[in-house]
Formats: C-alpha cells, structure tokens, sequence
C-alpha cells in the first residue's frame, strides 16, 4: 500500500493508435459529411488445408488454397464482425451479401454508412472509391502526417 506521502503519478496510454490519416469521431474532421462513417470493411485470405475432392473451389485467383474471411472494425481498431469460412474463390461482394442476410450478421446501423474497397459494391451503407482512381498512399504515411 502507498503511505499518505508517496507521491503518485499516473501515465494514461492508448494501447490502440489511430492510424494515419483517421481520427476517431469519423474519417477526416475537415469533412462533416464523413461523420456517419461508422468503420470500415475489408476481407482477407487465410490459407487453409482442404481434402483433395473439395479443392476446387477453395482455390483462389492467386492459385492457393484459401479462405475468404470479411472483417469490420472501427476506427478504434476493434472488430465489430467477421465472416470465416467462404471459399477463396468467392469475390468479396459474395461474401459481404452473406454477411448482411445472416440473423446477426453485420450490424447496419441506420443512416451510417461502411468504408470498403472496390470489390464491394457502392451502395447506401457502404462508400467505394471510384474504380481505376489512384489514391496517393503516400500522403497519408508518418511523414507526412498532418496533426
């Protein structure tokens, strides 16, 4: 125990950093229209191991087996929803209608909407980039991050 003289210090620590360019109470505080932005969507392939017969349609365009897994997070860094188990020769669009017909699937909050990228479909509820637009990766890197 600390006796009546000790002093105390307290550090607070944000185990999970914002990445750059993201702000916590949306994407970008210069853009008000941004504030219904709620996390974004992304899907990933994990390899995986499959009897020979059921191959085929484990097998992604990359020529490995895989699963195709849908993760939703926050800008807090936290999951919010993630699908596993879709063969890796299912798009994300696939994937993510699944997600969203399931009983509880992906929450869709009203008037909010998803970041995603352009393999999902842009429609009410989630935000794509236009397809073929080259975004600038590097202005958003740690040199040049603008706080």
């Amino acid at each position: 125990m600390l006796k009546a003289d000790d002093k105390v210090e307290i550090d607070i620590l944000d185990r999970l950093p914002t990445p750059f360019g993201l702000v916590r109470s949306g994407v970008a505080p210069d853009h008000p229209e941004t504030k219904d932005c709620i996390g974004a969507i992304d899907g990933t392939h994990i390899p995986c191991m499959v009897y020979n017969i059921d191959q085929t349609p484990y097998r992604n365009r990359h020529g490995f087996l895989s699963q195709n897994v849908l993760a939703a997070c926050t800008f807090d860094l936290k999951f919010i929803y993630v699908l596993a188990g879709w063969e890796g020769s299912a798009n994300d669009a696939r994937v993510l209608k699944d997600a969203m017909s399931r009983p509880y699937g992906l929450p869709l909050p009203q008037n909010k909407f998803y970041l995603v990228d352009c393999g999902y479909p842009n429609r009410l509820q989630f935000l794509a980039p236009y397809r073929g637009q080259s975004y600038h990766l590097s202005e958003f890197g740690p040199t040049n991050n603008r706080q």
